[in-house]
């Protein structure tokens, strides 16, 4: 329902728009990127991205940004030394706005975006201790088993971005803000850092100049 909501605001937004002088009105880009969590026991992965957008002028495009990254968020606010986690996907859906500071091929922006992030389960893998052998002779049986530490959930988060077209090319930095997931670890209170910094390099279709 959230993620209708978007969509509607989007199309509407886009509908509404003046037409651009310069630039043709609509374009869409796609690409990858990596994306880097905080926090104890914090793991980066991939991301990719799709992100149609419309402009509402020379200068300003409104974007709807889709993107899903692989990451293994860190642990804060506990004194327990953990490993890393497993990785989790994180799958987002957010309306952003950018201003370009340019009208060349080069093309330099800065923008801000928010909207919602469905959260997978957070798991970690734990060594557990079968049986030891009764006469000393030999290792302790144990085997690996997989524990959830936080359950799915969705949140609304926000980022600050900036980067640069170049031609059909765009360069872009985001820092997703996003609610840490409260946990329990062995006992003691502590918060997943969900927040995240994603680096992407993509191309463009549509958007040039008429």
């Amino acid at each position: 329902m959230k993620t209708k909501l978007l969509l509607t605001c989007f199309a509407l937004a886009c509908f509404l728009a003046a037409p651009a002088q310069n630039f043709k009105k609509f374009r869409v880009g796609i690409g990858v990127g990596y994306a880097r969590p905080s926090g104890s026991g914090s793991q980066g992965g991939g991301l990719v991205y799709l992100e149609p957008s419309c402009r509402l002028g020379d200068a300003y495009s409104l974007g709807l940004r889709m993107e899903w990254a692989m990451v293994a968020s860190g642990l804060s606010g506990s004194a327990i030394d953990m490993e890393t986690f497993d990785l989790s996907s994180q799958a987002s859906y957010t309306l952003n706005m950018q201003y370009y500071l340019g009208i060349n091929n080069f093309r330099p922006f800065l923008g801000v975006g928010l909207g919602l992030y469905n959260l997978s389960a957070i798991k970690t893998d734990v060594i557990v201790l079968d049986g030891i052998d009764p006469t000393g002779q030999g290792q302790p049986q144990t085997h690996a088993e997989s524990v959830s530490l936080s359950d799915a959930q969705s949140k609304f988060g926000f980022y600050p971005r900036f980067g640069f077209d170049v031609g059909h090319f765009t360069l872009s930095i985001d820092y997703n803000f996003i609610p840490n997931a409260r946990t329990t670890v062995s006992g003691s209170d502590a918060s997943f850092r969900n927040s995240y910094l994603g680096v992407r390099l993509g191309a463009n279709f549509g958007g040039g100049r008429k």
